[in-house]
């Protein structure tokens, strides 16, 4: 029998944590800054195809999750923009395990953030349902983002979560690698 990779658990935190991360009446701002770390390593230790599609599966459940709790799941359109919405997604996932899996150098912190905004960004002018799916309005709440937005905008705040994230799993990489024991990784 062939060993499975190890970091299902990855999968079901990092799903859970993003359908709290979507605007509804279970919102958590935390959430949106978890999500991504966990998905991320996720996506690194199972073989490419399954894991990018796991992770895609992933958005698309908190997608799901939204649209149910607005009752807009019953409307096609909004169903297929949504549908589109879990591809863009899903890129910045698929260019980390691409490219910055690829190199361990801390620039490399930077692919999963770049890619996020710029797919929000399009998805968001191209779509024309407005400004739904930005990481950055899951910060609604937290004042000192929200202040930070008056600057750089709703892609920014996006970006500042998004590269937290990418760190945070840089850093946890690290330490899988200094400390073999340590939890996320292969047995």
């Amino acid at each position: 029998m062939r060993a499975r990779p190890g970091g299902r658990w990855l999968w079901g935190a990092g799903t859970a944590l993003l359908v709290l991360a979507a605007h509804s009446n279970w919102h958590l701002a935390a959430a949106a800054w978890l999500f991504p770390v966990f998905l991320l390593r996720y996506a690194r230790l199972r073989p490419a195809r399954r894991g990018l599609l796991r992770v895609g599966y992933a958005l698309g459940l908190g997608q799901l999750a939204w649209l149910v709790s607005t009752g807009m799941v019953f409307v096609p359109s909004v169903v297929a923009v949504f549908a589109v919405l879990v591809v863009v997604q899903t890129l910045p996932f698929i260019a980390d395990r691409l490219v910055a899996a690829r190199s361990g150098a801390g620039w490399s912190t930077l692919v999963f953030p770049v890619v996020l905004v710029c797919g929000e960004y399009l998805f968001t002018r191209l779509a024309g349902f407005g400004d739904y799916g930005v990481l950055g309005f899951t910060q609604h709440c937290f004042l000192p983002l929200v202040q930070l937005a008056s600057v750089i905008g709703v892609y920014g705040v996006s970006f500042v979560v998004a590269w937290t994230a990418s760190v945070a799993h840089w850093a946890w990489g690290r330490v899988r690698a200094a400390f073999p024991g340590a939890p996320g990784g292969r047995p």
